[in-house]
């Protein structure tokens, strides 16, 4: 979490960098793979040098090297990698930053937009399913779809009850939040303490 002025940025990922070709890589991975893959099973000096290694079933391993090689190569020629990097929070809203890859032979770009409190759907402040799990998460619902092809978006805000870190977000957000209900009793408490100073 990194706070400039009246922003406060919480980072998911790391963008894909410029200079590297993510996708040009898992396509050469599929399609050493795939070869790779149809020896063992078709090329009896593949299968026979691969059986005297005793590393298992020569046809077994090809099916998993195929299956392998079909994903990155899928992945290569279908996908654009698409992911949230950060959400920064506002007073007026959300800046929602993301990358992808949009060619083969290219490297990653990077985008954002901004959208303002009334451009969102419903705006839910939870916590870990778990007793134990005390992950403090901002639930996100568009109120249409938005480039990153999706109408909700889970962030995390913190790894537990940070009462600081998670007071420093709440006063960023709408005051139409239900706040968790944790932290109430300590907002409670710090409005009664002059009050029973007099005491």
């Amino acid at each position: 979490m990194n706070q400039h002025g009246d922003s406060l940025q919480l980072t998911l990922d790391q963008p894909h960098p410029v200079s590297k070709w993510p996708r040009a890589w898992y396509m050469l991975i599929g399609l050493f793979c795939i070869p790779t893959a149809f020896s063992l099973l078709l090329a009896e000096p593949a299968s026979a040098f691969w059986n005297s290694k005793h590393l298992g079933d020569a046809d077994f391993a090809a099916l998993l090297v195929l299956i392998a090689g079909s994903f990155f190569l899928a992945k290569a020629l279908v996908s654009d990698l698409l992911k949230v990097c950060a959400v920064t929070l506002t007073p007026n809203g959300i800046f929602l930053t993301w990358s992808y890859v949009p060619q083969i032979f290219g490297g990653g770009v990077s985008k954002n937009i901004h959208l303002s409190w009334p451009d969102i759907e419903t705006l839910v402040w939870i916590e870990g399913e778990s007793e134990l799990d005390l992950k403090q998460y901002l639930q996100i619902e568009f109120k249409e779809k938005i480039p990153i092809r999706k109408t909700a978006l889970k962030v995390l805000v913190c790894d537990d009850r940070n009462e600081t870190e998670c007071r420093k977000i709440i006063h960023l957000l709408p005051p139409s939040l239900v706040k968790p209900e944790w932290i109430q009793p300590a907002f409670q408490t710090r409005l009664e303490l002059p009050n029973s100073s007099y005491l």
